[in-house]
């Protein structure tokens, strides 16, 4: 499933490169985070907890951050395995000034299997938009609160 989306912020670009890379961002902005562990040279493990439908589980895996280039772009790969199924996927995060601050363009592709793929392969797109949704909109909100108020 091919996965694309751009997200808008009131931040410049190095400052929202450094929340998207900060762990304490990371661990307030990922819905479902149980626990990230840093395993150096930008490799996380990650416990999350997600549901499709009534299909709901705790899923073990890896975040990888990487082919780095600093205010310009980033690739994140995630691969996780649960009792419902597994998912694995990657993009490639584009960031771009704008008239007033900085958009994010996510490009990637997922994969899922197991019974979250043959039960709920309808709704996997809806929840995985809504998933990033809710993580760009914490992030939002991460910068907001970073951001000196305007005037100052």
């Amino acid at each position: 499933m091919k996965v694309h989306a751009r997200y808008t912020f009131a931040a410049d670009r190095q400052q929202l490169w450094d929340l998207l890379l900060d762990i304490d961002t990371l661990q307030q902005c990922i819905p479902g985070l149980e626990k990230l562990e840093p395993q150096g040279d930008g490799k996380y493990r990650a416990t999350l907890k997600v549901g499709v439908s009534a299909i709901k589980g705790m899923y073990q895996g890896t975040i990888t951050i990487g082919d780095e280039q600093p205010i310009e772009q980033y690739r994140m790969t995630v691969e996780g395995r649960g009792r419902p199924g597994w998912a694995r996927g990657g993009g490639l995060l584009i960031f771009a000034d704008t008239d007033d601050g900085t958009s994010v363009t996510v490009d990637g592709d997922v994969q899922v299997g197991g019974l979250i793929a043959r039960v709920g392969q309808r709704l996997i797109g809806n929840v995985l938009k809504s998933m990033m949704d809710q993580f760009f909109n914490n992030v939002r909100q991460q910068a907001e609160a970073a951001s000196p108020p305007a005037g100052s």
